[in-house]
Parts: C-alpha cells; sequence; structure tokens
C-alpha cells in the first residue's frame, strides 16, 4: 500500500493492514535418512521458524504430544498403502 494511501485511510479513521516483511531465512527439517521422521529436527525447524509473525510475540512452542513411535508406526502403515495403490506419498 503506498503511502498516500494509508493517509487517506488514516485520516478516515481506518486502520490498514501493513503485512511484516518476511525473514530472510527460513528453516527448514529434512526428512530423516531412514525415511521415517527426525523428530528432534523437526522440533529444532518449528522452534526456528520465522515464515509469519507469530514468532514476533510467541515465548515457546508447542510441538505435537503423544507417542513418537506410534507415529512412525502409522506413517509406515500409511507409506504402504500408498505404495499398493501406485500413489506417491512425496
Amino acid at each position: 500500500m503506498q503511502a498516500r494511501q494509508l493517509d487517506v485511510l488514516q485520516a478516515l479513521g481506518v486502520d490498514a493492514y501493513v503485512p511484516r516483511a518476511r525473514a530472510a531465512a527460513a528453516v527448514v527439517a529434512r526428512p530423516a535418512p531412514s525415511g521415517g521422521p527426525d523428530w528432534d529436527a523437526l522440533a529444532e525447524a518449528v522452534r526456528g521458524c520465522r515464515l509469519c509473525g507469530l514468532c514476533e510475540t510467541r515465548t515457546q512452542t508447542v510441538f505435537g504430544v503423544g507417542n513418537r513411535q506410534a507415529a512412525q508406526r502409522q506413517q509406515q502403515e500409511l507409506a504402504t498403502y500408498f505404495a499398493k495403490r501406485g500413489i506417491s506419498a512425496a
């Protein structure tokens, strides 16, 4: 939005949404070589994420709940399900 537009909106008493600039570098989690999720790397990526403005005010991240082995088992079952049907899960 240009400065003139912002001035007009301000004169009318309208609050304008001005998006924040995105962070230059985003942290991306890479899949584990074994094919299962690398939970520690993924949790670190979540903690370092700067893709939106939520990182400006957060004090901690909440990275899922539950049994990691069960999640890995479920992911393997889904991969088998898709493979049997010739569907790429990637």
